[in-house]
């Protein structure tokens, strides 16, 4: 893991992040907060984590680093510049370093419950298609 922070860490030193585009953003925009009928979106739900961030930010959550499909739909309605593809892969890894962070706050809060990082770490080793092309490999 520590990895994978220290690379998200020199991205984020290497760009000047005040031309980074900012919105307000979900902050959970994920499947199971999406209404459908058919295959029309018709609603979103859970507001609760909206906050300002960059706007990569929100899709790369959704993205869950496979769900190469959320990249490219938002691709069709809005480009990505060439900074939001730089941020991706940092901005998706401080998703999974914020759910680590909290299953170590809710182990805490439970006494003698060990925390499980099996998620994020099943979706920081993740490597095939988009990330795949945007996450350096792993040193031998």
């Amino acid at each position: 893991m520590r990895w994978h922070v220290d690379q998200a860490a020199q991205v984020f030193d290497r760009l000047d992040l005040d031309e980074a585009v900012t919105t307000v953003l979900h902050g959970d925009f994920t499947p199971w907060n999406l209404l459908y009928e058919g295959e029309n979106l018709t609603g979103v739900l859970d507001f609760e984590a909206t906050h300002l961030n960059y706007r990569v930010a929100d899709f790369a959550n959704s993205w869950r680093g496979y769900q190469d499909e959320v990249i490219e739909g938002y691709e069709e309605v809005c480009k990505l510049s060439d900074l939001d593809w730089e941020l991706l892969m940092p901005v998706y890894w401080a998703w999974m370093f914020i759910g680590v962070k909290k299953s170590i706050e809710t182990s805490l809060e439970e006494k003698g419950a060990l925390p499980d990082f099996e998620w994020q770490i099943r979706h920081l080793l993740r490597r095939e298609g988009l990330m795949s092309r945007l996450a350096r490999p792993y040193p031998k």
